[in-house]
């Protein structure tokens, strides 16, 4: 097991979670031997979340039995599945656990038959007895019987059957899945093809560096690199960061015949792959977040046009212990191309993902880019200035003895006069509105055409013969022509008729 210095096993246990203990046996069952290494069975850097723990209870009630002579003791089985592809991880590789013979490849039958297809490895263990770990429920196998077989190296791939006798690889009564199992000292027979029965249930503790395992956990696969919580390949501090496909955060998957490399892009170096429309992906690629702080980020790909053809990239983004899907139409464009604003925990267990899985076929020959990942702090607009006082809660009544309000105090709309009768020909370049003529020096009314406030009413204006005419007269001015524009007194018509024809009369010499 990996030792490491004191500030990174703490930076590690702050990331992985509280610190763990083994788990302890349950009666009749054993605890595995520490000189025995055992690995996570997959591949290298590949989550695995554990869908069924220790025991009955846990999540399958064929976990069960530790010491029984005529049958599996399972108690300390482990149902595993990858979390990271679609169905489970259906079709995914299965490695061994521990270097080991191969007692059994082949499809399990008769009293054994619910295994389904299923490798069965033999392991000397370092106290001289005997380790069996088996492999159930597969989708098929890469190894046979007698093999002798190295940890990490494929012996099948992760599966869904069961019902042995009609070799079925769709399982009715479950969902595909790995079942895991160690035993002690036990045989290998029985009924049909045979299993491994009797002997002692193993607690299969330590696993790649990680203890006290239980369902729904998720773990990283080691086999190939460093064993357990590891310190993060690169941490992104709270301004952002870019992680670049070398790097080292920047995992693939998948037959390597696919991968190409390319000496263009950002930082002058990407990978590419052609898009295929497969239920599950071939080749895919993963770049691993570590965040010194959590928050709301906003993701970009960079995307090197000339490789960037696929029109329905499809991405992965897990984050805050959530997992979201995105699509990115690679051709339409080239440099950073948003794939969206995630909320983010501080921490890890968080990534980006691209699938070679487009849903285009083949065919179509569409290159698939796979550059650096960049994530920013998503801002928003800026907070108003926290020394601007708030609006009070509560204002003050008005006094008793205030004015009414300005619209109480208008005229009745019914008072206005006809529009013909209450618009007076422009004077000095005013324009006639409906409220009277608004010359070019009026400042109460802008030419959005907003009435300004009326002041208060009056109950009557001078006539023009000098008498009273109430404002609601129906023969009587409007009170624009009886203010004015600026709300000084205007010459009445008739007024102003005499005193033109006073002026056209000859004067008297003195």
């Amino acid at each position: 097991m990996r030792t490491l210095t004191p500030s990174a096993a703490a930076l590690a246990l702050a990331l992985a979670g509280p610190a763990l203990a083994l788990t302890p046996p349950e009666a009749g069952g054993r605890a595995k031997p520490v000189d025995l290494p055992l690995r996570l069975p997959f591949e290298d850097g590949v989550r695995v979340r554990i869908i069924s723990g220790y025991g009955p209870n846990a999540g399958s009630s064929l976990h069960r039995d530790t010491n029984r002579g005529d049958k599996a003791n399972d108690h300390h089985a482990l149902d595993l599945v990858l979390p990271d592809f679609g169905n489970n991880g259906l079709g995914q590789p299965v490695v061994a656990a521990a270097a080991g013979r191969v007692v059994r490849a082949d499809w399990a039958t008769a009293g054994w038959a619910n295994y389904g297809l299923r490798v069965i490895l033999a392991t000397q263990g370092p106290d001289g007895a005997t380790y069996h770990h088996s492999y159930c429920h597969l989708d098929s196998v890469a190894v046979r019987a007698g093999d002798e077989v190295q940890a990490g190296q494929r012996i099948g791939a992760l599966g869904d059957s069961c019902e042995g006798d009609q070799q079925n690889r769709a399982c009715p009564h479950f969902s595909p899945h790995l079942h895991f199992v160690l035993h002690r000292e036990s045989l290998v027979g029985g009924s049909g093809t045979g299993g491994s029965y009797g002997g002692q249930a193993v607690v299969p503790e330590v696993m790649d560096g990680y203890e006290n395992l239980q369902a729904g956990q998720v773990l990283v696969a080691g086999n190939g690199g460093p064993v357990g919580p590891q310190p993060p390949c690169q941490l992104i501090e709270a301004g952002g960061g870019t992680l670049e496909e070398d790097g080292p955060c920047h995992r693939q998957f998948g037959d390597p015949r696919w991968w190409h490399a390319e000496g263009a892009g950002h930082g002058g170096h990407l990978f590419w792959t052609t898009a295929i429309a497969d239920a599950q992906p071939d080749n895919h690629a993963r770049w691993d977040l570590h965040l010194a702080q959590g928050g709301e980020y906003l993701v970009q790909a960079y995307v090197e046009p000339a490789f960037g053809q696929s029109r329905q990239a499809r991405y992965g983004v897990r984050h805050g212990g959530r997992e979201a899907e995105v699509r990115l139409d690679q051709s339409a464009g080239g440099g950073w191309r948003d794939l969206g604003r995630f909320a983010f925990a501080e921490g890890g267990d968080q990534w980006v993902a691209l699938y070679d899985n487009t849903g285009e076929a083949l065919a179509q020959d569409r290159k698939l880019v796979f550059d650096a990942i960049r994530l920013t702090p998503a801002m928003d607009p800026p907070p108003p200035p926290e020394d601007m006082a708030p609006p009070p809660e509560d204002m003050a009544p008005p006094p008793e003895d205030m004015a009414p309000p300005l619209e109480d105090m208008r005229p009745p709309r019914d008072a206005a006069p006809a529009l013909d009768e209450a618009v007076a020909p422009p004077v000095d370049g005013g324009r006639p509105t409906d409220r009277g003529v608004v010359g070019p020096d009026w400042r109460g009314l802008g030419d959005d055409g907003v009435p300004p406030i009326e002041g208060p009413r009056r109950d009557a204006q001078p006539a023009p013969d000098g008498g009273q005419v109430p404002l609601d007269a129906p023969d009587g001015p409007s009170r624009l022509q009886a203010e004015g524009c600026r709300g000084t007194p205007a010459p009445a018509p008739t007024f102003a008729l005499l005193l033109l024809l006073g002026l056209a009369r000859p004067r008297r010499r003195p």
